[in-house]
C-alpha cells in the first residue's frame, strides 16, 4: 500500500503482541501511551516513534519478548528498553502469606496485568505482597484517579490487623 513503512511496522508489532498473548495464553498487558511522527498533517513522515510498555508475568522473559518483537517487520525498526519491572512470584507456604490469607478473602496468590515494584523487592530477598485500597479496574490510571475515603479507612484497619497477625506469625 501507500502507507509509510513505519505504520506497517507498528501494525505488525500490535498483531505480534495479540498473537503471543492468544497463543501462549499468558496474562500480558501492552500499552502504547505515546505515538509520535511527522511534522504536519499533509506530510508523510519518514519516521514514527511508539512508546509502549509490556507488563508480563514473572515466568516470562522480557528480553525474549523484545527479541521476538524486533524480529518482525522492517529491519530498520529499533526497540530500546527504557525500564524493566520484574514480575512477582509468591511463596504460598511463607508464614507471612499465610497471615495475609487469614485476614483477606483471597485464598492464594493471583496474577494481575499491572506492574508494581514488588518484583524488585522480592528479588532482593524481601517478603512481598501487593495489597492496598481501591480497585485498579475502577480507580487506577483513569482521569481524576482517586481513592474513596472509606477505602482508606478500610486500608488503615487492614494494616493494623495485619501488623498484629504478622507479629504473631513471626513471633515478634
Amino acid at each position: 500500500g501507500l502507507e509509510p513503512p513505519c505504520f506497517a511496522a507498528a501494525f505488525e508489532a500490535g498483531m505480534f503482541i495479540h498473537d503471543i498473548t492468544c497463543e501462549r495464553k499468558i496474562i500480558l498487558s501492552v500499552h502504547a501511551g505515546l505515538v509520535r511522527g511527522g511534522t504536519a498533517l499533509n506530510i508523510v513522515p519518514d519516521r514514527a516513534e511508539i512508546s509502549f510498555e509490556i507488563r508480563y508475568l514473572a515466568t516470562e522473559e522480557p528480553a525474549k519478548l523484545l527479541a521476538e518483537l524486533a524480529a518482525i517487520g522492517p529491519k530498520d525498526i529499533e526497540i530500546e528498553a527504557i525500564n524493566h519491572y520484574p514480575g512477582l512470584d509468591t511463596n504460598e507456604n511463607d508464614p507471612v502469606w499465610k497471615s495475609l490469607q487469614t485476614i483477606t478473602t483471597v485464598s492464594g496468590p493471583i496474577k494481575v496485568a499491572f506492574g508494581t515494584e514488588a518484583g524488585f523487592f522480592a528479588n532482593i530477598g524481601l517478603r512481598t505482597a501487593v495489597i492496598g485500597p481501591g480497585s485498579m479496574a475502577c480507580d487506577g490510571h483513569k482521569p481524576n484517579e482517586g481513592i474513596d475515603v472509606n477505602q482508606l479507612r478500610s486500608c488503615y484497619d487492614f494494616c493494623t490487623n495485619l501488623q498484629h497477625n504478622l507479629q504473631a506469625a513471626l513471633r515478634l
